[in-house]
Formats: C-alpha cells, structure tokens, sequence
C-alpha cells in the first residue's frame, strides 16, 4: 500500500490527542459496528488520500455534528475504538414549530434505579422498572424515591422559550413529587402529580395507566447538548412515567396515533355487511366468508387494547376481527360490580372505538360462564345491548354475543335470547348476533332441534380446546351443521381448557402451557372445511390467571430497538408463544 506509512503517521497523531464526547451513535460505513475502520475512513476523507486499497465506501459523514468533515472526526472514532472515550455524538435534531419533541421513558440514556430487579417484567435486564404503556410503548413503574432518569438532547440551533410536560399515571391518596432539571437547573417548580384516575381514589385494586399532561415550566434550549433530567424526590416513590415532551407551543403532547400502512384494505371495506345464509357467514354481496381473529380475557385489567394494539393487530397482523370479553359476574370482579362498572365500560367502548377505526369487526361478548345462566342478568344484560346496540348499530363493524359458554339448558338459554335480541334489532336490524350453546358453548346440536325462530342473522357459539377435545366434539357439531344450524366459533384454543401452566417444554421460553399441535391443526381444517369463522384465545401478554393461551411474550406494542430508540413492529418468532405463533400463521393463511 504505497500510501499506507503516511496515513499511519497521521494515525497515531490522531490518537495521540485527547478528545470527550458525548453519548451513543451510528458507525460512519454503516456496517452495524463501530472499527478502526471508521476512523480511517474519516482521516483518509480529510486527507484526501487515495482509496482503491480499501473496500469499504469512501463517503464519510461528519462524526461531530459540526457540519464539517475534518480531521477531529477521525479522532473522535479512533478514541471511541481504543476506549479512550465511551461514546460518540447523538444525532442532532431542530425543534419543530409545530408539535414537539418527546423523551420516552424507555429510551433514556442514563439511569438510577434502587434495584437490580424489574419488576414491571419487561424489557431491561438492568433493573429499572418498566411495563407496558397503555398509551403505547413502555412507562416506568414500581419507582422509589431517590431515582432519576437523564437524557442527551442535542440541537442543532437553540431553541428559547420551549414548554416542558411531563406525561404521567398516578394512583395513590396522596401527591407524588418530581421535577425536571435541564443543564442542571430546575425548570418550573417540583411537581406534585396528583391521583390522576377519575374512577376513585384510589380505584380498588389500582389503576396506574390513566395518564394525563403536568406542565413543568419552559425553558431556553441551547444549541447543542441539553442534558434533561427527571427526579424522584419523594421516599414514598412516583408516578409512572411515559415521557417527557419539549414543545414551542403552548397545547401539551397531542394524542398519539398510528397509521395504517400503505395499500391496507380494512375487512370492513371488503366484505360490507355481514350476513347469515344457510350455515355460512356471508359478506354483503352473499358470499361465504370466514372471519379469523383473537379474543382477550377479562378486560378488568384492560391489558389488551389498549396502545393501538387493535390497530396493530390488523395492520401489521392482518387480524380481521377482535372480540372483547366482558366478565359480567359481580362478586367476580366482573363489569356488574358497582365499582368496576365505569372503568370496565371506558375500557370497552375504547376497545370498539379502536375496532372500528382500524376497520375490523368487533364481538362484544357478554361473558356468564361463572354462574353460567343468563337469566341471572337478564335485565342487565337489555340495558347492556340496548345501549350497545343504540351506539354502534349503524355500523356494519359489530357483532353481538348475548350469553357466552351457558351451563343451562337450551330451553333457559333460548328463552333468554328471545328477550334479548328483539331489544338489539329495534336499534340494529341486520348484524350479526351469536347466542351460546349449553355446556359451556359445547353442544350446538341441541339448540339445532329447537333454533330461534322470527330473527335472521343469528348465529350459535361452538368453543374448544384442542388438547382436550377431539373427533367426539366435531361430530356432535357435524350433527347441528347437518340440521342446518350456522355455527361461529367465538373461542378456541391448541392449549388445555383448565388453564395448566405445565409447559410441554420447559426449557423452551417460547413454550407455555399444554397444548396439541396436532390436535389443533385437524380442528383448523375442519373449521376451514366448513367455512367456520372463529376467534383464537387469548391474546395477552400476562399470565397472571394460567398461561394455556399466552399468545404474545413480549410488550403490547412490540419490542424496542434501544440503540434507535424506537418500537419495532412484532416479530411473531421473538414476540409470540409458540402456539401464538402457530395461531397466527393460520389467521394470516
């Protein structure tokens, strides 16, 4: 290499010279990892120096945010390669005239945290406290006094003037303090966040996801690094933390939003209003169709919904339908519990707001099966559907269950149905309502001997799980199919009905819970044979309650990408159960 002594020569000058920088970047050629390699590239651009020798690309980019390429920005790579600083700049960036600029608490880039355990069990083997965020992303939890989290903001001009919020969940009787510090001044006053959920104070048994806006103060950026810091400063603990957000406008962060990707056609759109003809779910033109979706669990807890996780279940997953689970029973902390009842509804209707904005179909399911008869709420059960009904009855989106999985006999169930149902088509004449069979929505073959009578578009609740039922249950159904009766499978799963936390393989951290791959396939097929449209369950990430039906591993709105700072869309190999990812190749085939 006939340059190669002179570029040494200027090599070692550069390391030979001390230079700090500040924290975490890409590499220059763009290879994924930060070399030597780097550093040459950037001298030999400054030097001008001839390049056939080497195979990486010749185009370097300017390492210190100066605007201009020189010689310091090799320094600055070679020094980071031999340890003599820790990190290069972060990308700079302009505060917008319009919106802002958010610090997400899951991408911070220094930490305390009292603890070496994560008990939020998520994503940082570090320690510090993270769940999922209703609102989408990841929020500290479990926070003690005394912590703090810091971020590098680095400007590319200064920015006077700019409004400081805080983004934050609080659920105790009294106040928790915090305050923001930016280049080690406090901005505004501390912050006492106050019980921010309007269910009670505190809601039994704890709500810390209601999430509201706190205004701290403003602030005059200066061009380059800002450092921003958020402090605990109260030994009782704090607030759950999204993010901190830096605006030039006076209006706190705007609601978050997710789009649909390009060329996406809502199932909606596609099929219109649904319809019954003979034994099949038909589209408006008439067409058989087969709708394939999740159901979560009880919405008490509201895991499931919320973060736009419906919009990405269709968008990135391609989910046609979603049904949500209304756990009815009153002394099972179920929707019809004085003190449950407003959260599990503000649950609810923004479970079918996401639904339909997203441009799937929805089943609300009122679920009974813990006394297992419906006569039980009859008159709960004609208020419920009435208001349903009256609310979102114009649109094609929404199906009704009106008793899921019954213990009693046909006679009891049909009775009640025949209640029920006229009062949701005097608001709603044409979608689709499904009515459960006795044993638990396991013999449809009864109701076939004696079906409503007087209403179309009825269909009848058939459920399974594939590791306990087999052939004997497909041909009681085949009974029922052959008298004519349309049967939807509102709920099945590969795993064990009983919830077993047994795992088939327990060194696999993909297996939970017992389950018959097999099994499940041969009742996939016949469902496809029969053009049944049915509802894998459950998707969920906790398994607090069992886990034969954990489908997703990871958080609601996917895994982060720590060194981009950003949320990746699922990837059903890293994120999903093994049967959620089985379950998930047959929605999407």
């Amino acid at each position: 290499m006939k340059c190669l002594p002179k570029f040494i020569l200027v090599f070692i000058l550069l390391l030979s010279i001390g230079l700090f920088a500040q924290t975490s970047a890409g590499d220059v050629d763009e290879d994924g990892e930060i070399t030597i390699l780097d550093a040459l590239l950037v001298a030999r651009h400054h030097l001008s120096l001839p390049t056939p020798e080497f195979t990486a690309p010749v185009e370097a980019g300017d390492v210190n945010l100066d605007d201009e390429i020189q010689a310091v920005d090799a320094i600055m790579i070679a020094q980071f390669f031999a340890g003599l600083i820790d990190s290069l700049p972060l990308p700079t960036i302009t505060m917008p005239e319009t919106g802002g600029i958010h610090l997400e608490a899951e991408f911070y880039d220094r930490v305390s945290d009292n603890d070496a355990v994560n008990n939020g069990e998520r994503i940082y083997d570090s320690g510090l406290d993270v769940e999922d965020c209703w609102e989408g992303g990841f929020n500290t939890c479990w926070v003690s006094g005394g912590e703090w989290l810091e971020w590098d903001l680095i400007l590319t001009e200064p920015s006077d003037e700019c409004n400081v919020w805080i983004r934050v969940a609080h659920d105790n009787e009294f106040p928790l303090p915090c305050r923001v510090i930016i280049n080690s001044e406090l901005v505004g006053d501390t912050v006492n966040v106050e019980n921010t959920d309007p269910f009670g104070v505190p809601h039994p048994p704890g709500n810390w996801q209601t999430w509201i806006s706190e205004y701290v103060g403003s602030y005059n950026l200066r061009q380059g690094v800002n450092t921003v810091k958020l402090e605990y400063t109260d030994p009782s603990g704090g607030a759950n933390l999204d993010y901190i957000y830096l605006t030039k406008e006076e209006n706190g962060p705007p609601a978050r939003t997710i789009q649909a990707p390009g060329g996406y056609v809502k199932p909606v759109d596609k099929y219109g209003n649904l319809q019954v003809i003979g034994t099949n779910l038909c589209n408006s033109d008439g067409d058989p169709i087969q709708l394939k979706g999740v159901t979560t669990e009880t919405i008490r807890w509201n895991y499931y919904g919320k973060g736009h996780t419906i919009q990405r279940l269709a968008y990135n997953l391609g989910i046609e339908l979603f049904r949500i689970t209304l756990f009815v029973t009153p002394n099972d902390h179920g929707y019809l519990a004085p003190d449950l009842t407003a959260l599990m509804h503000s649950h609810l209707v923004s479970y079918i707001d996401d639904a339909i904005e997203a441009g799937i179909y929805v089943i609300i399911d009122w679920n009974i099966v813990k006394e297992g008869d419906p006569d039980l709420y009859t008159e709960e059960a004609i208020e419920f559907f009435d208001e349903m009904s009256e609310k979102y009855g114009d649109l094609p989106n929404v199906i009704y269950e009106i008793c899921d999985e019954p213990k009693v006999s046909w006679e009891n169930v049909k009775s009640y149905a025949e209640e029920v149902i006229p009062v949701i088509r005097a608001n709603d004449p044409d979608n689709i309502i499904i009515v459960g069979t006795p044993s638990q929505s396991k013999e449809p073959h009864i109701a076939s001997r004696d079906p409503i009578t007087g209403q179309t578009n009825v269909m009848y609740g058939l459920h399974f799980a594939a590791y306990d039922d087999d052939q004997e249950l497909r041909d009681t159904a085949d009974i029922a199919l052959g008298n004519d009766l349309p049967i939807f499978v509102s709920e099945w799963t590969a795993h064990d009905a009983a919830g077993n936390s047994k795992a088939n393989d327990p060194e696999d951290p993909k297996d939970i819970g017992l389950y018959d791959l097999e099994e499940a396939e041969l009742w996939h097929s016949w469902m496809a044979d029969n053009n049944l449209s049915w509802v894998y369950g459950e998707f969920t990430n906790k398994s607090t309650r069992g886990k034969r039906m954990l489908v997703l591993r990871t958080g609601l709105s996917g895994h982060p990408d720590v060194e981009n700072k950003t949320i990746v869309p699922w990837d059903p190999v890293i994120d999903f159960t093994v049967t959620g990812e089985w379950a998930l190749d047959k929605i999407q085939n």
